[in-house]
């Protein structure tokens, strides 16, 4: 288990290592059958590492906000953009992840770099 910490009471940053974003689900994106699900596959991911690292239910990260409404700084980006690298296999800059688009606009993005996701449904 990572430890983790708040700072200034905003921002999350790894006292260690922080744990990869990875979600069983994210297994699936070969299989998704529609850009949508692969988006849908890929935001259920970032909602979960998101609710374990502010100790909140799933339901309570709101997809339409961005990650940096929730306190991520630049430490968890990486581990973030690493994940969506190795996990995802998709090449997003940091500064997407600190966007000011809503994680469903990201997760959008990162679905449609996937080497994962089926090319004819980028279209």
């Amino acid at each position: 288990m990572e430890n983790w910490e708040i700072c200034s009471g905003k921002s999350i940053r790894p006292l260690v290592t922080a744990r990869p974003l990875v979600n069983e689900k994210a297994a699936a994106l070969p299989d998704a059958s529609t850009l949508a699900e692969a988006t849908d596959i890929i935001t259920e991911a970032i909602q979960r590492q998101l609710s374990s690292l502010l100790v909140v239910s799933k339901d309570d990260i709101d997809p339409k906000k961005p990650i940096h409404k929730y306190g991520v700084d630049s430490l968890v980006a990486v581990e973030m953009r690493n994940w969506f690298s190795k996990g995802a296999g998709a090449d997003v800059e940091t500064a997407e992840i600190l966007g000011d688009v809503g994680i469903t606009d990201l997760t959008n993005k990162v679905a449609r770099k996937s080497q994962f996701v089926k090319e004819e449904l980028k279209g």
